[in-house]
């Protein structure tokens, strides 16, 4: 596994593990399936391979499983490669995908526009392996160093889950995703019962290794690589749930209250004797409810999951 230095805020120095290049994805993009084959068996087993016989397909698998790097042929009948590049770059969710052009093109002029599309490399036809292999490595470290800077960057410093700077970008962007596909996004607005009074009774220390506890079970309640949860402010969470019906969003929560009530952490000033949570959850019922509407109505569920006795949810019907 490759590591990667970096300097704290205390000026101490921490190591930060990279995912291993067998877990990293390389889309091949190409009209013909000769070359997509021919590639595809160079990269195998050295990393994951995925293949879009266009640009316009390409773009389509970008945007729902965004793939670390991107071996992008230059002629194609639906889009030329410098087109789908460009399009790549101009896509908040995509900028970042590095793109190396593999091309039988060998002019100045034609090298030039894939330079100006945004590509990060070149590659002439036919294709030398261990060069491939090599400049694919050299970037997707590149590609996965700076995943990591703005994973730190995202990161609530107390608990070590997402911070509300990454969730506001996250929410928004699958928002945005769930109406291009029409499926669901469920949208959880968690609060610490009685927190204050936990606070003031047991101390700040305590507070916080509550806080931390309680983030980590939220973490590890959730399954699926795009559900995420985020410290929203305080003592409260938000979890983004993308691809989430009413079911679904009813069966995790009932999972995540047991699971906070089975931490037994004591709370002598609660109504139940321990540490309890209340949960708000708004879906996505239509194509366009936008991000305040959709936290305004999980934070209205989550009043009212208070009013109603906390150490439960309520759901936006």
């Amino acid at each position: 596994m490759t590591l990667e230095k970096s300097t704290d805020a205390s000026g101490g120095i921490f190591h930060h593990p990279l995912r291993p290049f067998s877990q990293t994805t390389v889309l091949i993009v190409d009209d013909e399936e000769f070359n997509r084959t021919l590639l595809r068996l160079t990269l195998e087993g050295h990393f994951r391979v995925v293949e879009a016989s266009g640009g316009k397909t390409a773009l389509d698998i970008c945007l729902t499983n965004p793939p670390d790097l991107v071996l992008m042929d230059v002629m194609m009948e639906d889009m030329s490669g410098y087109d789908a590049c460009q399009k790549l770059k101009q896509h908040p969710d995509t900028h970042h995908i590095p793109v190396i052009f593999v091309t039988a093109i060998s002019s100045p002029e034609e090298e030039n526009k894939c330079w100006q599309s945004g590509g990060m490399d070149i590659l002439a036809k036919p294709i030398n392996a261990p060069t491939l292999i090599h400049k694919a490595k050299a970037l997707l470290t590149l590609k996965l160093q700076g995943d990591a800077l703005r994973e730190m960057a995202y990161l609530d410093g107390l608990t070590s889950v997402y911070n509300r700077r990454y969730f506001d970008d996250y929410l928004s962007r699958q928002l945005s995703q769930s109406r291009r596909n029409q499926t669901p996004l469920s949208l959880m607005l968690i609060d610490v019962d009685w927190f204050k009074k936990f606070n003031d009774h047991y101390g700040h220390l305590a507070g916080d290794d509550c806080l931390r506890t309680i983030a980590q079970t939220l973490k590890g309640s959730l399954m699926r690589p795009l559900d995420i949860v985020a410290r929203y402010g305080g003592e409260e969470f938000a979890c983004v749930l993308p691809d989430t019906d009413p079911k679904g969003a009813t069966h995790l929560a009932g999972n995540i209250l047991a699971e906070i009530r089975n931490l037994s952490l004591p709370h002598g000033l609660s109504s139940f004797g321990h540490i309890t949570i209340s949960i708000g959850v708004a879906i996505t019922d239509s194509t366009t409810l936008q991000v305040d509407e959709l936290l305004a109505i999980a934070d209205q569920k989550l009043y009212q999951a208070k009013e109603g006795g906390r150490n439960c949810f309520r759901m936006a019907a």
